[in-house]
């Protein structure tokens, strides 16, 4: 169904929750708008999106494998950027080295706009590292995901 056009009548759910969606949608308005109006009174949303501090960072693939950097190196007097947190925009990426998919990136101050403007309260806001049983299936992506976050959680009230 179009998140931006909820076929449920007005004040339907105590609990709607979304999970790693939000980051395919270029402008949050309508769709906070859309969920606000299904929930009841007091209704939760819940939901799961990029976090723009992982996102932003820019990846490249050399001789050594795939890297992603956010932040600079300075040769002389030029500075070097690596990714770009601070400007929204639209990124066109591969995943599994075939599958292209689109999705949006915006810093945690406009997400947070666009929660604030659409009348919800935050009620919790995290950002989840990996589970200590990731460390034996798989330990560079838990040393990674320890460090650096992949992932942002809201937990709003209507």
């Amino acid at each position: 169904m179009d998140m931006e056009k909820l076929r449920f009548e007005n004040d339907s759910f105590d609990f709607v929750y979304s999970s790693l969606v939000m980051h395919y949608v270029k402008n949050w308005t309508r769709v906070l708008q859309e969920v606000k109006r299904v929930l009841k009174k007091n209704g939760v949303f819940l939901f799961s999106t990029h976090n723009p501090v992982y996102w932003s960072a820019e990846r490249k693939t050399d001789k050594n494998g795939k890297y992603q950097l956010l932040g600079y190196s300075k040769n002389n007097e030029e500075y070097i950027i690596y990714g770009d947190y601070l400007n929204s925009r639209k990124i066109n990426d591969i995943w599994f080295d075939s599958f292209k998919v689109t999705y949006y990136h915006r810093p945690i101050s406009l997400l947070l706009k666009d929660i604030l403007k659409s009348g919800f309260k935050i009620e919790d806001c995290i950002e989840p590292g990996p589970l200590d049983s990731v460390k034996k299936l798989d330990f560079n992506f838990w040393k990674k995901a320890s460090k650096i976050p992949l992932f942002i959680i809201f937990k709003l009230k209507k």
